[in-house]
């Protein structure tokens, strides 16, 4: 079984680690390249945007050539999109570049979530996509060290060397390890499915669980923008309070550092207390902590503040790709995941343009304590419909999420 998690876990921490080296550095990229600053935020989101992009045709990819070849493709895809990086001459250049590398990884994503949808029990699908979360957390994390080398001495540019390395590196994994559909499903259960689905069109699939989706996904919107505001705001509180920019660094460093630490418990909880458990603590803490915000006017406290955002953080470790798996229909799960995917990447996608807005038509603070209310409602709005379809009982989550916005309450 060895073998099985390692061909699991491996390919996405190495996508991962590409991608981290080269997120930090895109908006000086831009600038460099001659972009203005404000074009150099838009290239900066354009891996969110064409991860947004690609939700929908990543589905219909899996759907048609399987999750295997699927991840390869978008390896490979992405490892021309990083040479087109590489020798960027203008920042039009490296913004088309760049989103295709949020395109392809929005195929590589889902592909392994598809996977991992079909083959994980009930019983133990939140640890094993709290580890899945924890794996690309880590690759992010660990992305931005591997490349602090190679800016002092080839130059900015050359972080895309790491995520050509990556793309290379998952190839090789994807073509020497066994497939994992070769192995027995976890538990030594048979493998769930021995032939291709049937596989309605994206249209007929995403209209059949469109009342499930439209329940849980503005929840989930939320969750991910006041996840992905932290990563704005914390900066740029730092340079409200005069803080220097290694000082910020250091308290982002370790923010990231600590959000590693809860990923698996995160898992442990929802298959043993159910998706709440982790939905609620995570939520409300984010929306808390971002109300604390504005109170912290120095080093330490604003240190404490960025800590509990870290923590709280990894505590949700793997809540959207659970509840898109216990909502997708276990045969032919990939068109439904893309779809229920657009709804926590348009959330990431809206968050730095929201806190721009606030921030321009009223300050700061005001940001934080609106993205704090998002959390809030957000919070209000899972707990009301989360237990109604992710309950132990599967088929009775499938059965609820077929009826009409009338249906009886769980």
């Amino acid at each position: 079984m060895k073998a099985f998690y390692v061909a699991i876990y491996l390919p996405p921490f190495i996508f991962a680690l590409g991608q981290g080296a080269i997120l930090p550095v895109l908006a000086d990229l831009t600038v460099s390249l001659g972009g203005s600053l404000a074009v150099s935020g838009i290239v900066a989101g354009g891996i969110l945007i064409g991860t947004l992009l690609g939700d929908l045709p990543g589905g219909m990819i899996v759907s048609r050539f399987g999750e295997q070849r699927a991840m390869l493709m978008s390896a490979v895809v992405s490892l021309g999109a990083a040479v087109v990086c590489l020798t960027a001459a203008s920042w039009v250049q490296l913004a088309i570049g760049v989103m295709v590398l949020g395109f392809s990884g929005a195929t590589f994503g889902l592909a392994r979530h598809t996977y991992m949808t079909v083959m994980v029990p009930y019983e133990r699908r939140a640890r094993s996509l709290s580890l899945l979360g924890g794996s690309m957390r880590i690759g992010l994390f660990l992305g931005p060290w591997l490349a602090v080398g190679l800016i002092s001495t080839l130059g900015t540019q050359s972080v895309f060397y790491v995520h050509i390395a990556a793309c290379l590196s998952v190839i090789a994994v994807l073509l020497l390890l066994p497939d994992p559909e070769s192995f027995p499903a976890p538990g030594g259960a048979e493998h769930p499915r021995k032939a291709p689905p049937p596989s309605p069109s994206a249209v007929t699939s995403v209209r059949a669980h469109r009342h499930v989706l439209l329940r849980l996904g503005p929840g989930v919107s939320m969750l991910a923008a006041i996840r992905a505001s932290k990563t704005i705001l914390i900066p740029l509180w730092g340079v409200h309070i005069g803080l220097s920019a290694q000082q910020t660094a250091l308290i982002v460093g370790i923010s990231a550092g600590v959000e590693l630490i809860p990923f698996y418990a995160s898992g442990q909880i929802m298959d043993r207390f159910g998706r709440l458990g982790a939905i609620l603590p995570c939520l409300i803490g984010l929306a808390a902590c971002h109300v604390a915000l504005p109170f912290a006017y120095s080093f330490e406290s604003l240190l404490v503040v960025a800590v509990l955002l870290g923590f709280v953080n990894g505590i949700g470790s793997g809540i959207q790709l659970t509840l898109g798996s216990d909502i997708a229909p276990t045969a032919a799960p990939a068109k439904v995941l893309a779809a229920w995917r657009i709804f926590g990447d348009s959330g990431s996608a809206a968050a730095p343009l929201v806190v721009s807005w606030l921030i321009a038509v009223a300050s700061l603070p005001f940001a934080t304590l609106t993205l704090a209310g998002v959390g809030f409602v957000g919070a209000g709005l899972l707990t009301r419909y989360v237990p109604r379809f992710t309950g132990r009982n599967k088929r009775k989550a499938d059965k609820v999420a077929a009826e009409p916005v009338g249906g009886a309450s769980a």
